[in-house]
């Protein structure tokens, strides 16, 4: 036999709030004989936090610090001579993998790669979805581009900041539109590109991609570059038959 009661008087209830926070402590030792024959070791340690906070129940904040990624798995190799366009290496870092998602395009082409920030500083990301529309924000400090090995050089030292926004809008079933902005910049020099892009389901079986982008980029000589692209890409999948087209236009 089982009993039940009904709750009352409970109103205005709000949900919690997570919060984690991820500390980091490494260590690297090395040693060396000196010229007096002694043995020298060094001892370099480093810290670093990674922090998630729910915002809301449907936002949420991440913040990293010298982030560790010494326990993510290895790339496989790949063959990188007489190649036309850089390598692609998959996305495998937590604080970029998640909320990875909202960045995303439905498409062959995909004009957000967080892999292009190689050693970051410092980073932070909020994702979340208001009604119909989703939102991602992310800033990072990229401490890779002033690796230099000549310390004269204006750039040894320096940090490039990368700034990527991107909002989606859901129509109706499997169809959106948005908007995307991805920026990087590194002393004088910048990489810019501004997209719309939209995915509509026609019917069941078919769907369309349309993508119209325009970018800007100029080099740590000054030397100014922009142009403008467009695509769109048709997919049938249907029970005895799949096909697709694309197409793709652009001014270097």
């Amino acid at each position: 036999m089982s009993q039940m009661g009904v709750l009352e008087g409970k109103t205005d209830l709000s949900t919690s709030r997570n919060l984690e926070i991820l500390p980091t402590v490494t260590a690297i030792q090395a040693g060396s004989l000196g010229q007096t024959g002694a043995f020298i070791n060094d001892t370099t340690p480093e810290a670093g936090v990674n922090v998630k906070y729910g915002v809301t129940s449907n936002f949420t904040a991440d913040f990293t610090v010298n982030p560790d990624f010494s326990q993510i798995e290895s790339d496989n190799p790949q063959i990188d001579v007489n190649q036309r366009y850089p390598l692609f290496y998959q996305e495998l870092r937590p604080f970029f993998l998640e909320g990875a998602e909202i960045f995303d395009f439905t498409s062959p082409i995909n004009f957000v790669h967080t892999r292009t920030i190689v050693d970051p500083n410092f980073g932070g990301k909020v994702t979340g979805k208001v009604g119909r529309a989703t939102l991602g924000f992310l800033v990072a400090d990229d401490a890779a581009a002033g690796k230099r090995d000549d310390s004269s050089d204006p750039a040894f030292g320096e940090n490039a900041k990368v700034t990527i926004g991107r909002a989606r809008y859901d129509l109706y079933s499997e169809s959106h539109i948005g908007a995307t902005y991805t920026d990087r910049e590194f002393l004088d020099s910048y990489s810019r590109v501004a997209v719309l892009d939209g995915q509509f389901r026609l019917g069941q079986t078919t769907r369309v991609n349309i993508i119209a982008a325009e970018s800007q980029y100029r080099d740590e000589g000054g030397n100014e570059l922009d142009g403008p692209a467009v695509a769109a890409f048709l997919q049938h999948r249907g029970r005895n038959f799949t096909a697709s087209t694309f197409f793709w236009a652009d001014r270097p």
